[in-house]
């Protein structure tokens, strides 16, 4: 995983914290899958969800392209209903992110 990984996932968990939310644990699959969908928008210049289903349960995704740390991304999204809705949801049990340049991704699954 990424130092920035590391941040970004430490980020998530103290805002869950304020909302009285248990923390996510790291899942090394959406790692890899949200580092490689990272990388597929930064190669393609352009910002848009995945198609990764998961059999069964909740999946949510967050993406966000022009933030330069990890701080403003979470900035960004915590500011954003819906992105806020995926971070702050007691469905989801574990995360998986990815950054590429300025693309940024993360996964959420139960």
């Amino acid at each position: 995983m990424l130092r920035s990984n590391n941040k970004f996932l430490d980020l998530v968990n103290i805002e869950r914290g304020k909302g009285g939310l248990k923390p996510l644990t790291v899942s090394s699959y959406l790692n890899g899958t949200e580092q490689n969908w990272s990388h597929t928008m930064s190669n393609a210049h352009s910002m848009y969800h995945s198609t990764l289903d998961f059999k069964g349960g909740y999946k949510g995704e967050n993406i966000a392209q022009g933030q330069t740390t990890a701080k403003e991304v979470m900035t960004d999204w915590m500011n954003s209903p819906g992105h806020r809705a995926n971070i702050m949801s007691a469905n989801f049990k574990q995360i998986g992110v990815g950054k590429v340049g300025t693309y940024w991704t993360q996964q959420f699954t139960d």
